[in-house]
């Protein structure tokens, strides 16, 4: 009981302190619909979105790595694995299905996902123009069914992510 209170602490003064991430590892050890870190950054109206991070765990079912929400859209920015292996990156509920990437167990894997509004241009080719806008609340291990929440154990992820740089322009 005590570790789930340290944990629980731990994941709210996350949420609750700014800080530097810079060689920081999350360990989310098992399947939750709560466990997760939050990051809540400063910036509202986002042109453009890099979010590059490294992740190990053993699981072959679905799950959620990055997850941006704004008040207006639950899948600002997403990426989400699927249970074949294949990767998904979504921006405004629009997604592209990455497949043939490699797929390892119990290995570190290395991602990058981009995508620009004023070219479009992305790993997906969404519609030029358009500006991710709204306060952003960003989450790690979880995809947002709502604004911040309504999380999903079978979306969560289980292992331990790694080297999470965002690079919003």
């Amino acid at each position: 009981m005590e570790r789930l209170f340290l944990v629980h602490v731990l994941f709210t003064m996350c949420w609750a302190v700014p800080q530097d991430l810079s060689g920081k590892m999350f360990t989310f050890p098992k399947e939750s619909d709560s466990d997760h870190v939050g990051l809540i950054p400063k910036e509202e109206n986002y042109p453009s979105v890099t979010v590059c991070l490294r992740y190990f765990t053993d699981v072959k079912r679905a799950f959620s790595i990055f997850s941006m929400a704004t008040p207006t859209s639950t899948n600002d920015f997403l990426l989400f694995k699927e249970s074949n292996g294949d990767m998904e990156l979504h921006v405004r509920y629009v997604g592209s299905t990455f497949t043939g990437l490699p797929d390892e167990q119990n290995m570190w894997m290395a991602l990058c996902g981009s995508w620009d509004s004023v070219t479009g241009l992305s790993q997906i080719g969404y519609t030029a123009g358009s500006v991710l806008n709204g306060k952003p609340i960003i989450i790690l291990g979880q995809e947002q069914d709502s604004y911040g929440g309504n999380f999903d154990k079978g979306q969560s992820f289980i292992g331990q992510l790694s080297v999470v740089e965002k690079l919003f322009f």
